[in-house]
């Protein structure tokens, strides 16, 4: 099993990025669109913790900036009719932490607007994953509190950083704590973005 990676990437195409070690060896890694973007804003050797899936016909290998994202990814992965792909399409569009909080609230509403993702697959993801998730959820809830009160704080600048973070596939609650933690409100929107989106790859 392959558990991590570091190297430089090279090349991104959607969310397929081609990484190099410094031995030589060459790997094409499938991952998040917000993690694709993450690892090609940045320079010199990366980490890339991994999941490789191993088939008859092929070999794929998965990637990932933090090992809370690849949790999230190894859960769903046990939910009959939810593969790699579709796993890597779910937190594509959400963030671990939004998802364990649609979990836990058994919002099957938010959970169905994934693209590709119907009802009966939502509810089996509640129904399979509910207490799997409910700390990461309550830690969630803190967080929104804390959010929305000092969320009116923002300056127009922080505003619309926090607007182009969640553009770049970020949920808002990840995104208004990235941006409450590393800016202060005389910074430019993308300078803030820079340095969360920064942020990100060294968690």
């Amino acid at each position: 099993m392959i558990y991590k990676i570091v190297g430089t990437v090279e090349q991104i195409d959607e969310n397929t990025v081609s990484v190099s070690t410094d031995a030589g060896v060459g790997f094409e890694v499938i991952c998040t669109q917000a993690d694709a973007i993450s690892l090609a804003s940045e320079k010199g050797n990366q980490t890339v913790f991994t999941y490789l899936q191993v088939r008859e016909d092929a070999m794929v290998l998965y990637g990932f900036k933090s090992l809370e994202v690849k949790a999230m990814f190894l859960k769903l992965i046990t939910i009959s009719g939810i593969g790699p792909k579709m796993a890597i399409s779910i937190l594509s569009e959400t963030t671990p932490e939004d998802l364990s909080y649609s979990i836990v609230n058994s919002d099957v509403k938010a959970l169905s607007k994934v693209k590709g993702l119907g009802k009966k697959t939502a509810e089996r993801i509640i129904l399979e994953l509910k207490e799997k998730v409910s700390a990461i959820a309550t830690d969630i809830k803190k967080t929104n509190k804390t959010a929305t009160v000092e969320t009116g704080k923002l300056s127009s600048e922080q505003e619309d950083s926090l607007i182009a973070l969640c553009s770049l596939g970020l949920g808002k609650t990840q995104a208004t704590k990235l941006v409450m933690e590393l800016s202060t409100p005389d910074m430019k929107a993308e300078d803030i973005v820079a340095i969360c989106i920064k942020n990100m790859g060294a968690r």
